[in-house]
C-alpha cells in the first residue's frame, strides 16, 4: 500500500492543541454537518414538494421517495468502488459534493411556477433530485474511510471517539432540519403557497459551504491513492479459486486450508490475503440486517402505534410523527454519555468490550425495546364488546328480529366479514325499526378525532366543521361518513336547514376516539346533538414510549456507532469504502425485511413486535457465536509477530522469514 501527502505539509505536527486529534479533521466534520444538513433538509420536504406542487397522488409520491432512498444505498456501493478502485475518497467526496450542488440548483429552478409547465418541472425535478441521490450516495461510504484514514494507526480510541463525533452530527442535523425546514416551507409565502423554492436554496447554500470548507483542508488531509481496479481482481480472485477448487475434487489432490487458496496458481499471496479479510467481515455481516429491520421501525409501526395514545401534555400536544424527534434528541445526550462516563468506568473495573460485544449488546437492547412495545400495545389494544357474528360468506343477510309492547318486527342486514357494525332502533312503542351503520374499524390516523352524523330530523342539515369541511346529512335518518377532525373542544359548530340556524354542542372529540352524533329535536327546543362513542379516547399517555425509544437509542449507540470503527478496522486498507458500503447494504436489506414480513405474515400487532423481537434475539445468538470464532484482524497480526518474530540488526529491521 502506499500513502501520499501532499507536499511541504507536515501532517503529523498538524494536531489540535495537545490532542492526537488532526487539525484537518475539523474541516470534514464542518463540511459533514453541512452535507447532512442539505440533503436531510431537502427529503424533509420532498414527499409534500411532489403531492401538493408536482399534484402526484400519494401512493405515488410514496413510491417514488422509496424508490430514491433504494437508489441511493445501491449508488453508495457505486461510489465505495470508484473511490477504492479509480479516484480515491478524497475526490469522490468532492464529485458527490458538485453533484448535489448541482441538483440543488436545478430543483430551485424546478420550484418556480410556470404556466403550463407541468412536464418542465417534472423533468427539473426527476434531473435535480437524481443528482442529489446519486451525490450523496456515493459520499456515504468514503467520508468514514476518509476520516479513519487521519489517523495514526496507535491511534485507535481517537478515531473511535471521532466516528462517535460523526454520528452525533448527523443526528443533530437530522434533529435541526425536522424542525425548521419546515418552518421555512410553510411560514413563508411563495408565489402564493409553501416556499419549495427556500428550503431547496438554503439547503443547496449549505452543501456550498460543504465543499467550500472542505477543500480549505486540501492541502493537510492525509491522502491514500487508489490501487487500481482492486475490487475487480478480488472478484475475479474469488470466481478462479471456486472454478479451481472445482475443478480438482479428487481425494488424492491434498486438502488446502482456505477456500481462497485455490487461487494461488493464478494471484499473488497479497491479494488472497486481502480477499480473505473481505469475506471473512462480509460473512460476519450477514445477520446484521435483522437489526436495522427492527430500528427503522421506528418510523413506521411505532409511528403508528403513537397515534393510538395521549399526545396531551397539558401546555401543548405532541403529534405521532414528532415522536421520532426523540431518536436524535436521544442520541446527543447517549452518546457523550457512553464516551465519556460509562465506557471510562467500565475500563476502571477493567471490564473491556470488544467491538462485536457492544454490537451484541445493542442487538439485545433493541430487542427489549420492542418487548416494551409490545408490552404497551397491550395496555392500548382495549377495543368495545361486539356480539360476534359467524358468516358463512364474505356477505350475509341476517335477519334481526325487533320486539316492542305492541309490534314485532324482522329487518333484513347485510353484514360484511371483520366488519363492525352498530344497530340504530328507531321508532316509538307502537313502531319499531332499524338501521344498521357500519362503524370504524381502526383508530383514526395521527391521533385525530373522527365523528360521523345521524340525522334524525325530516329536513336536510349542513354541517360546517371547519374551514374546507362542510358536509350534508339528508332527513330521516340518513347519516354521513366519518370525518376527521384535531382533537379539541367543538361547543359551537354551526348548522342550517332550508329555514333555521342552529348550533351543535359537540364537546371534547378526544384522541383516538371514534363518535356518532345524532342530531335530535327534543319538544320545546332546538336541535341538539347527542353524542355515542364507537371507539374509546387514547387513555395511554404517548410518553409510555419514552423506555423503548430510550432502548433502542442506546442499542444504536452500541451498534451503530460501533459498526463504524469495526468496519473500518477490519477491512483490508485498499478497501475501506467498499466495506462501508456493505455496511450500508445491511441498512436497505432490513427495510425489505420489514416489507416482507408485514405483507405476508399477518399478525395482531403486540404479537408482531414480540415475533421481531424473538426474530433479533435468534439473530443475536447467532452473530455472537460467529464472533465468539471471529479473529480481529488486529489479534491475528500479533499472533503472527509471536510465530515470526521481528529482529533488529543495526539500524535495519529485518523480519524473519522461513
Amino acid at each position: 500500500m502506499k500513502v501520499s501527502f501532499l507536499p511541504s505539509h507536515d501532517h503529523s505536527s498538524k494536531k489540535i492543541s495537545d490532542t492526537n486529534y488532526p487539525l484537518n479533521i475539523v474541516f470534514v466534520l464542518i463540511n459533514e454537518f453541512c452535507e447532512l444538513f442539505s440533503t436531510s433538509g431537502t427529503t424533509a420536504v420532498i414527499t409534500l414538494y411532489m403531492v401538493y406542487f408536482l399534484r402526484w397522488n400519494e401512493n405515488t409520491s410514496t413510491a417514488t421517495y422509496h424508490l430514491f432512498n433504494g437508489l441511493n444505498f445501491l449508488f453508495s456501493i457505486t461510489g465505495a468502488i470508484i473511490a477504492d478502485s479509480w479516484l480515491g475518497s478524497y475526490n469522490t467526496i468532492m464529485t458527490g459534493h458538485i453533484l448535489c450542488t448541482m441538483g440543488h440548483i436545478i430543483l430551485v429552478l424546478s420550484s418556480v411556477p410556470v404556466k403550463g409547465g407541468q412536464l418542465i418541472h417534472l423533468i427539473l425535478f426527476m434531473s435535480g433530485f437524481s443528482l442529489i441521490v446519486l451525490g450523496s450516495g456515493v459520499i456515504k461510504p468514503c467520508v468514514v474511510a476518509f476520516i479513519g484514514d487521519q489517523f495514526e494507526e496507535e491511534h485507535t480510541e481517537e478515531r473511535r471517539k471521532l466516528f462517535s463525533m460523526l454520528y452525533l452530527i448527523a443526528s443533530l442535523a437530522f434533529l435541526i432540519t425536522t424542525i425548521f425546514m419546515p418552518m421555512l416551507r410553510a411560514d413563508i409565502n411563495c408565489f402564493g403557497g409553501d416556499c419549495y423554492m427556500l428550503v431547496f436554496g438554503v439547503s443547496g447554500l449549505f452543501q456550498l459551504s460543504g465543499v467550500v470548507v472542505f477543500s480549505f483542508g486540501s492541502k493537510m488531509y492525509k491522502i491514500i491513492p487508489p490501487e487500481g481496479d482492486i475490487i475487480f481482481k478480488v472478484c475475479k480472485c474469488m470466481w478462479f479459486a471456486i472454478l479451481n477448487r472445482l475443478k480438482n475434487r479428487s481425494t488424492d489432490i491434498p486438502k488446502r486450508e482456505h477456500w481462497l487458496d485455490w487461487a494461488a496458481e493464478a494471484y499473488p499471496n497479497q491479494l488472497i490475503l486481502e480477499a480473505k479479510a473481505l469475506t471473512r467481515v462480509l460473512f460476519l455481516y450477514i445477520p446484521l440486517p435483522m437489526f436495522w429491520a427492527l430500528f427503522h421501525q421506528q418510523g413506521s409501526r411505532w409511528t403508528l402505534q403513537a397515534t393510538t395514545l395521549n399526545g396531551n401534555m397539558g401546555f401543548f400536544v405532541i403529534k405521532p410523527d414528532q415522536l421520532q424527534l426523540l431518536n436524535p434528541f436521544l442520541i446527543l445526550i447517549l452518546i457523550p454519555t457512553f464516551d465519556f462516563v460509562i465506557y471510562p468506568l467500565m475500563k476502571t473495573y477493567r471490564i473491556n468490550l470488544q467491538p462485536i460485544t457492544k454490537m451484541v449488546i445493542g442487538m439485545i437492547l433493541t430487542a427489549l425495546a420492542f418487548v416494551a412495545a409490545a408490552i404497551l400495545q397491550l395496555n392500548v389494544d382495549q377495543t368495545p364488546k361486539y356480539s360476534k357474528l359467524l358468516l358463512n360468506t364474505q356477505n350475509q343477510s341476517f335477519q334481526f328480529q325487533l320486539q316492542s309492547r305492541s309490534s314485532f318486527v324482522s329487518n333484513e342486514h347485510m353484514v360484511e366479514e371483520k366488519s363492525r357494525y352498530s344497530l340504530v332502533i328507531l321508532g316509538d312503542e307502537n313502531d319499531v325499526s332499524s338501521i344498521l351503520l357500519k362503524d370504524m374499524g381502526t383508530k383514526p390516523v395521527n391521533g385525530m378525532a373522527a365523528v360521523r352524523f345521524v340525522n334524525t330530523l325530516n329536513k336536510e342539515v349542513n354541517i360546517s366543521l371547519g374551514k374546507d369541511n362542510a358536509l350534508t346529512v339528508g332527513e330521516n335518518y340518513s347519516f354521513s361518513s366519518y370525518r376527521t377532525l384535531e382533537r379539541g373542544e367543538y361547543h359551537y359548530v354551526p348548522c342550517h336547514t332550508e329555514n333555521e340556524e342552529f348550533f351543535l354542542d359537540l364537546g371534547l372529540l378526544d384522541f383516538g376516539a371514534a363518535y356518532t352524533v345524532f342530531i335530535v329535536k327534543k319538544p320545546g327546543k332546538g336541535p341538539q346533538a347527542w353524542k355515542t362513542k364507537n371507539i374509546p379516547a387514547n387513555k395511554v399517555s404517548v410518553l409510555w414510549q419514552m423506555p423503548q425509544y430510550v432502548l433502542i437509542t442506546a442499542g444504536e449507540v452500541m451498534f451503530s456507532v460501533t459498526s463504524f470503527e469495526f468496519t473500518y478496522t477490519e477491512a483490508p486498507p485498499n478497501m475501506k469504502s467498499v466495506l462501508q458500503a456493505a455496511r450500508l447494504l445491511t441498512v436497505s436489506i432490513g427495510n425489505f425485511i420489514v416489507l416482507i414480513v408485514t405483507k405476508s405474515v399477518f399478525l395482531i400487532q403486540w404479537i408482531e413486535f414480540i415475533f421481531f423481537s424473538g426474530l433479533l434475539f435468534i439473530v443475536c445468538f447467532i452473530f455472537s457465536t460467529m464472533g465468539y470464532y471471529y479473529i480481529p484482524i488486529n489479534q491475528g497480526k500479533k499472533e503472527k509477530e509471536k510465530e515470526f518474530p521481528e529482529v533488529e540488526s543495526g539500524d535495519l529491521l529485518v523480519t524473519q522469514q522461513f
